[in-house]
């Protein structure tokens, strides 16, 4: 599996990957009442915002992608704000090779990356989440968006929240399901924030 995420990102150019709607990490969070403590993974995390965001949280975070520009730039990032090196990590790394921390991670935050794989890799994908989340009370945190099933086409690709569902298999549990707030206008209409709780 090791070359599946080489369709997510050619030379770092995402360029639908540059809008961060952390209101969706914020949104989730509160609602749910999460604890600011435990592992955050977040792949494909480009130059890392989600990740600051995270870490700035609370979360003990690593971002990973498979650019070095885009790590880069990100711990250029990481440094100008002076966050606590215990708290946040970037590296270069593949999703489908990751191994996890002891007792996997507490949440894993997904956004334009799932919607930058092929449908037929998706699979793979669940089972890489299946394999780094906790096993109980975990969460899967995703941005789903595009919800626009009339493009075929991609990256990204059109997704829905049954796509994510049916990658993850049983033992999840959906616990948030809403619009975010404030969306801009390559959002609006077509994003939704959703919560799967992992239960097995």
């Amino acid at each position: 599996m090791a070359n599946v995420d080489c369709y997510v990102r050619k030379e770092g150019d995402t360029p639908w990957n540059d809008a961060r709607i952390t209101n969706s990490i914020q949104l989730a969070l509160e609602k749910l009442q999460v604890p600011r403590t435990g592992h955050v993974l977040v792949p494909g995390c480009g130059k890392g915002d989600d990740v600051i965001y995270f870490a700035t949280e609370g979360f003990k975070t690593l971002g990973i992608d498979i650019s070095h520009t885009a790590i880069e730039k990100g711990k250029r990032e990481v440094e100008s704000r002076s966050l606590n090196p215990s708290k946040v990590a970037l590296a270069v790394d593949n999703f489908f090779d990751l191994e996890s921390p002891e007792g996997g991670y507490d949440i894993i935050y997904d956004f334009t990356f799932f919607c930058a794989l092929p449908p037929s890799t998706r699979p793979m994908w669940g089972s890489a989440v299946n394999r780094l989340i906790q096993p109980t009370g975990g969460l899967l945190i995703a941005t789903v968006w595009p919800i626009d099933r009339a493009r075929p086409t991609g990256p990204p690709y059109s997704v829905s929240v049954d796509d994510y569902s049916k990658s993850l298999g049983s033992g999840w549990k959906i616990v948030l399901n809403e619009d975010p707030p404030n969306l801009d206008n390559i959002h609006a209409g077509r994003t939704r924030v959703v919560v799967w709780k992992s239960e097995r």
